[in-house]
């Protein structure tokens, strides 16, 4: 079954685009329940880290409006404090008004919220099988620890490699058994 998401317009407020949060969707990395206990703004919220269509990593806020049907309040580029979060692994609630969302978009923007202990959200234990490239779990790591090191994305460190591959090969440095 295909899920509905609705996108409200603060969701937009922090230059995220329809296409690239579906895409944070389809490659979230961390999935989980907000982990405000004290606050609730926070109940039944759900923090999202997946990427863009550059490869960029994004956060997105929402929560569900029915069985199949989400409402997302807020997404922007990823902040510092969720990188943790690349390298570890639904309650129904009404539809958000306007003011609601502005104001938690707003609040959450200034003070991000703390993720829950776990990826325990919905996208996250059921991610769609389709992708544009599949890698193993270590190098899948070594691209997030050398993405936040050199300030690059993903996308870009592969593309330096292949380039460098690729020069090698046409200088004749590379064993072309090994290409």
């Amino acid at each position: 079954m295909d899920f509905v998401i609705e996108f409200n317009p603060d969701a937009f407020k922090h230059g995220a685009n329809e296409a690239d949060i579906r895409r944070a969707f389809d490659t979230a990395v961390y999935d989980g329940l907000l982990d405000e206990p004290d606050d609730d703004d926070a109940r039944d919220k759900y923090l999202l880290i997946g990427f863009d269509r550059k490869a960029n990593p994004l956060e997105l806020l929402y929560n569900f409006i029915s069985d199949y049907h989400v409402n997302v309040f807020h997404a922007m580029p990823c902040r510092n404090i969720y990188h943790h979060l690349f390298k570890t692994g639904g309650l129904a609630m009404a539809r958000m008004t306007e003011e609601e969302a502005s104001r938690l978009d707003e609040k959450w923007t200034k003070t991000p919220p703390r993720p829950g202990p776990n990826g325990t959200g919905y996208f996250t234990q059921c991610k769609k099988a389709a992708h544009t490239i599949t890698i193993d779990s270590f190098t899948a790591n070594y691209l997030s620890s050398k993405a936040i090191a050199d300030h690059k994305t993903p996308a870009e460190i592969i593309g330096e490699m292949v380039q460098e591959r690729i020069a090698a090969s046409m200088r004749g440095e590379l064993d072309t058994a090994s290409v």
